[in-house]
C-alpha cells in the first residue's frame, strides 16, 4: 500500500511537477564564432546573394547600393509555441540616413533573393520588417512592423508596407559611426505562444546582452504551424551595413520564463495530517511525505545533471557540426584540385592527340613528296637513258662525218681536188670581171 502510493506521487511529480526551462532548437538558431574549422559557413542555414560569413557576424549586405543578401533556415521549425532572440546591427560611418531595411521571415517555404529587403514576393506568412528609409514621408522611420500574407499580396514599396501592416512601432535601431567591423547590438524578441505574437526590443546594449526589454507590439495572429526562418536585407541608392550577430530559436513550455542558468528550485508544501489520523496510517503518511521529499531532491539532481547534460551535447554537436563542415570544404577543394588536374590532363591528352595528328599529317605530306620526288627521278632517269642514245646515234653520225671527211682529204676521191679547182677558176673568174668594170666605170666620169 505505502509502495504504491509512493510510485503515484513520483508519477505525479513527474508529469506536472518539473519545473520547465528554455531549451535551445540548435537545428534553428546561429550564434559565434563562424569560422570554425575554417569553415565560414552557418550550420543548418543557406546563403544567398551579397552575404558574406565574417568570423563574429553575418553580414547581409555591405554598405553599398544595389545589393541583395540573405540567410534562410534550412530546417523546419516544428515548435508549436517558440521564442527568436536575434543581434543585429545597422547602419554606416556617418549620420546619414539609410536604406533599404532589413527582414525577419517565419514562412511556409524556404524564400528566394527578390524585390522585398532581398527576398521574394507573395510570400506565405509573415513578414517582420526592419524599414530605414521614409519612401511615403510620413516621418515614422526607421520603424519595425508585421504584415502576414497569403501569398496573394504584393509588397508596396512606395507606401513602406501600408495598407497591409498589422502592428508597427517605431524605435531608431540605426546604429552611426559604424564601420561594419563591430558595435553593440541591438536585441529583438519575437514570442509566439498560444496564437499571440509579441515583439519587443532592447536598445541599451552595451552590457545588457537582450535584458532590458521594451513593448514593440502584441497581437494575436495565425501563423503556419510549422515554417522556415529567414532573414534578408536590401540596399538602393542609399546605404547600410546590415549584420547579424546572433539568432537563437527557444521552444516555449510551462514556466519557462527564466533561462537555464536561473534555475530555481521549488519547495514543497508539509503534508498536513488530520487530529483523529490513526497513529499506523500517520506513520505511513509520514514515511511517504519523507521519502516524497526524497524522491524530489533526488528528482530534482537528475534534472539538474539532465539541464547540464543537454547544454554539453548542444556544445558538442556545434563543435562537431563545425569540424562536418571543416572536412566538408577541405573534400570538396580537393574534389576542385582533383577536377581541375584532370582537366590538364585530359587538356594535355588532347593537344597530345592533335599533335599525333599533326605529325601523322606530316609524315603523310613527307611520303607524298618522296613519292613526287621518286617520280621525277624516274623521269629524269628516262631522260638521261634517252639523251644517252642520242649521244650514241650522234656519235655514230659524227664518226661517218670524220669518216667521209678524212677520205677527202687522204686524196682517195677525185671529186674533191676537181671541186677544188672548180672553186679557185670561180673565184679568178670573178676577180677578173670585178677589175674590168671598174676600169671602165673609172674611164665614163674623166672630162
Amino acid at each position: 500500500m505505502c509502495a504504491m502510493v509512493l510510485w503515484l506521487l513520483l508519477f505525479s511529480y513527474l508529469c506536472y511537477g518539473v519545473v520547465s526551462t528554455p531549451v535551445l532548437s540548435v537545428k534553428n538558431s546561429f550564434k559565434p564564432p563562424y569560422n570554425s574549422a575554417g569553415a565560414r559557413r552557418v550550420a543548418f542555414w543557406d546563403t544567398n546573394g551579397g552575404t558574406v560569413v565574417k568570423d563574429n557576424f553575418i553580414q547581409l549586405t555591405p554598405n553599398e547600393g544595389g545589393v541583395q543578401g540573405s540567410l534562410w533556415n534550412a530546417k523546419l521549425n516544428t515548435l508549436q509555441d517558440w521564442e527568436v532572440v536575434m543581434g543585429f546591427v545597422i547602419g554606416k560611418p556617418t549620420n546619414l540616413v539609410g536604406a533599404d531595411g532589413m527582414a525577419l521571415w517565419y514562412t511556409k517555404t524556404q524564400g528566394a533573393s527578390g524585390p522585398v529587403f532581398g527576398s521574394e514576393d507573395n510570400w506565405q506568412g509573415m513578414g517582420l520588417f526592419f524599414d530605414s528609409f521614409d519612401n511615403d514621408g510620413d516621418g515614422q522611420n526607421p520603424s519595425v512592423y508585421m504584415i502576414l500574407n497569403d501569398g496573394s499580396l504584393s509588397f508596396p514599396h512606395g507606401q513602406d508596407g501600408n495598407p497591409y501592416i498589422k502592428a508597427r512601432c517605431t524605435f531608431n535601431y540605426r546604429t552611426s559611426n559604424y564601420d561594419g567591423q563591430y558595435a553593440a547590438p541591438t536585441y529583438v524578441k519575437v514570442r509566439y505562444e498560444a496564437g499571440v505574437l509579441s515583439v519587443s526590443y532592447d536598445r541599451n546594449t552595451v552590457d545588457s546582452k537582450g535584458s532590458e526589454w521594451s513593448p514593440c507590439f502584441s497581437l494575436p495572429v495565425e501563423l503556419p504551424r510549422q515554417g522556415y526562418f529567414g532573414l534578408s536585407a536590401a540596399t538602393g541608392g542609399i546605404t547600410d551595413y546590415h549584420d547579424v550577430i546572433s539568432f537563437q530559436t527557444y521552444k516555449i513550455t510551462p514556466q519557462n520564463e527564466k533561462p537555464q542558468s536561473e534555475f530555481q528550485e521549488q519547495e514543497q508544501p508539509e503534508p498536513v495530517l488530520d487530529s483523529d489520523t490513526p497513529p499506523d496510517a500517520a506513520n505511513d503518511y509520514n514515511f511517504i511525505a519523507s521519502s516524497y521529499k526524497d524522491v524530489y531532491s533526488k528528482v530534482h539532481n537528475i534534472e539538474k545533471k539532465q539541464i547540464s547534460m543537454t547544454s554539453k551535447i548542444e556544445k558538442d554537436l556545434q563543435g562537431l557540426t563545425g569540424r562536418m563542415l571543416g572536412i566538408e570544404n577541405q573534400a570538396s577543394d580537393a574534389l576542385v584540385g582533383l577536377t581541375k588536374t584532370i582537366g590538364i590532363i585530359s587538356s594535355k591528352i588532347e593537344e597530345g592527340e592533335e599533335s599525333v595528328d599533326i605529325f601523322k599529317n606530316d609524315i603523310n605530306e613527307v611520303s607524298a613528296s618522296l613519292q613526287e620526288l621518286f617520280t621525277k627521278l624516274n623521269n629524269v632517269g628516262e631522260k638521261v637513258k634517252e639523251t644517252r642514245v642520242q649521244a650514241e646515234s650522234l656519235r655514230e653520225v659524227n664518226k661517218l662525218k670524220a669518216g667521209v671527211l678524212n677520205d677527202m682529204l687522204s686524196g682517195h676521191s677525185w671529186g674533191f681536188w676537181f671541186f677544188l679547182a672548180l672553186f679557185q677558176f670561180f673565184f679568178w673568174f670573178s676577180a677578173c670581171f670585178y677589175k674590168k668594170e671598174q676600169g671602165n666605170k673609172s674611164k665614163g666620169y674623166q672630162f
